[in-house]
């Protein structure tokens, strides 16, 4: 319950719903309250915000921001329906009948966004008031939106106990989800340019840390690993388990253990491991209870024409690195990797996909026979980043 006053051509936004608003001695005032309990966390702004509103599902959506900083608003509020339609189908309803969207400036560029109940502000260089017309470079503004109101779900609904781990259960799933709606838009190559950009900022941050890198599901304070780690290993858990099985984990998760309870990052690794079969559970702990960096690569490719079809005899090497309290490890691998075959380069989307299976690597060095019926160009490991590798350049082969 919350009145505000504030010049009289401004509009104040805040969590919940107005009320009641009038003009009193040159003041505006607005009389904001919320229908529910909620965390005691909430924001203030006031400016002279233009405004755009929709509604969605049977929820008013709201988008608040400086008059001439329009350009992207159409595509944040397409971004708004895709997220709540994704994340009320997936991980449960949405608790409100308004979500509020505010521009704020940009003050700070160490803020780009935080939300609160039903309200979520943003600087404006972080989606109103940037470039997005090269349609060659990641949708930032698209991007998000979805990661903001993610934050509806994961850090409001879903409180987790302020312990190790606890930015796992809102910035890691918060980054997850965003991607999640990020591929139903751009597909899985619109996704995997995000995916590449975060693997190198992830490696370029880690090298500059002090202090040794925690495990996702224990990492407080290293924000490398709570986003750009995080949303790598709920990536690659995607590929490992499917994302209909993560889905499921995670409305499971946010029903049993929505707000006042408290869940921890242990809790939450218990529903990945209720889905997922038993076989899985080694790499479970490789992406989440571990900081393990994967070395894979093509070292040779010999091809034999049979008739209309090409056998491809595939030479790879493998294997990880784990940060141990000694220092690193080296593994072999014993796990399935994807292997891909384009007729050309596939970078290009001109070029065919002809095989697409995933291969179970079992040593440090692995011959691996394939047959395709059409002339092949390249082959790619791992075409679709669900291994986090320092040097992907060995990751594609050119045919001769």
């Amino acid at each position: 319950d919350l009145l505000i006053s504030t010049a009289a051509d401004q509009i104040p936004i805040t969590t919940g719903y107005v009320v009641k608003q009038w003009q009193e001695n040159n003041r505006a005032y607005f009389h904001y309250k919320m229908d529910k309990e909620v965390m005691n966390w909430y924001a203030i702004s006031s400016a002279r915000y233009a405004v755009k509103q929709t509604t969605h599902r049977g929820i008013g959506i709201r988008f608040y921001y400086h008059p001439r900083h329009e350009t992207n608003v159409s595509t944040m509020i397409e971004s708004a329906k895709a997220s709540l339609d994704y994340y009320i189908d997936n991980f449960g309803p949405y608790r409100y009948s308004q979500l509020k969207y505010a521009e704020l400036p940009n003050f700070s560029y160490s803020f780009g966004a935080t939300s609160y109940p039903n309200t979520i502000y943003s600087v404006e260089f972080r989606g109103f008031h940037m470039d997005q017309t090269n349609p060659e470079n990641l949708n930032v503004a698209y991007l998000q939106v979805s990661h903001e109101i993610a934050h509806q779900w994961w850090a409001d609904q879903l409180e987790p106990a302020i312990m190790a781990g606890y930015r796992f259960l809102t910035e890691t799933l918060a980054e997850y989800s965003e991607t999640s709606v990020y591929r139903q838009k751009y597909g899985m190559n619109g996704l995997k340019q995000y995916l590449s950009e975060m693997t190198n900022l992830y490696l370029r941050q880690r090298g500059f840390s002090s202090a040794d890198e925690k495990p996702l599901y224990l990492a407080q304070d290293q924000s490398f690993v709570n986003y750009q780690k995080g949303v790598l290993a709920m990536h690659a858990l995607r590929g490992l388990i499917g994302e209909e099985k993560i889905n499921l984990a995670l409305s499971r998760f946010i029903n049993d253990n929505s707000y006042p309870k408290n869940p921890t990052s242990t809790e939450l690794l218990d529903y990945f491991y209720q889905v997922a079969d038993s076989a899985d559970y080694q790499q479970i702990d490789d992406l989440f209870k571990r900081v393990v960096i994967y070395d894979i690569g093509i070292d040779s490719v010999e091809t034999t024409r049979r008739g209309r079809e090409q056998e491809l005899n595939i030479k790879l090497s493998a294997e990880k690195i784990i940060n141990t309290d000694n220092g690193q490890a080296i593994e072999a691998l014993n796990e399935v990797i994807e292997i891909a075959i384009y007729s050309g380069d596939p970078r290009l989307e001109s070029s065919q996909l002809l095989y697409l299976q995933k291969h179970r690597v079992s040593s440090k060095t692995s011959w691996i026979k394939l047959i395709v019926d059409q002339s092949a160009s390249h082959v790619v490991i791992d075409p679709n980043y669900y291994k986090i590798e320092r040097d992907r350049f060995n990751n594609v082969y050119k045919l001769n």
